[in-house]
């Protein structure tokens, strides 16, 4: 059970305790649920926010007049800063996602699955670009227990794991080891089975 990445926004109660409901029934089930202690820091978003920036801002740059004008203000906001970042900052956030791939299959591995929340929050606001609102410098804060994995390739699910107070839907994040899809998708299934209605 990964609750607190150790980056980003903290987890809302809300989430936290859905999950931890989520977990509590892979325990009665007999399963051994233990804590997995956090093994990334805000340093590692930025230095991930700062690639993508450099990376999306090339594409920016090769859109049409008429492309860039329809780009969400907040996106055009956002990959701006990649204009100007030297090439050894490129390279030197490159490294830390080789090292976030790493760190994340070693802090995983004895494990069968991981659960996580999918966000920090609930859905927020439809109008907001982000969790927090039109920020751009907070790009990264909200895909703390998501990251990891998606950068390791190890197979990953988003199932319902219930409800805030105000109807908003919890998503429980279940991802396995490399190339154990059939594995995740066996737990995903089976906790979709055993969940309360």
């Amino acid at each position: 059970m990964h609750i607190d990445p150790g980056a980003g926004m903290p987890v809302d109660p809300e989430v936290r305790a859905a999950v931890l409901r989520a977990a509590d029934l892979f325990s009665d089930a007999g399963a051994e649920v233990v804590e997995l202690p956090a093994f990334i820091d805000d340093g590692i978003l930025r230095d991930i926010d700062d690639l993508w920036r450099i990376r999306f801002w090339r594409t920016y740059l090769g859109l049409s007049h008429e492309a860039k004008i329809a780009v969400l203000p907040y996106i055009a906001d956002w990959v701006h800063p990649g204009s100007d970042m030297t090439g050894r900052r490129a390279l030197e956030a490159y490294e830390t996602f080789g090292d976030l791939q790493k760190r994340t299959v070693a802090a995983t591995s004895a494990f069968d699955g991981v659960l996580a929340p999918v966000a920090p929050v609930a859905a927020f606001p439809a109008e907001w670009p982000m969790p927090w609102g039109f920020d751009a410098s907070e790009a990264m804060s909200h895909i703390a227990s998501t990251l990891p994995y998606n950068m390791s390739g190890q197979p990953a699910s988003s199932v319902n794991c219930g409800f805030t107070s105000d109807g908003r839907p919890i998503g429980l994040q279940i991802s396995g080891r490399r190339f154990a899809d059939l594995e995740m998708l066996q737990l995903t299934a089976w906790y979709e089975a055993a969940r309360p209605a």
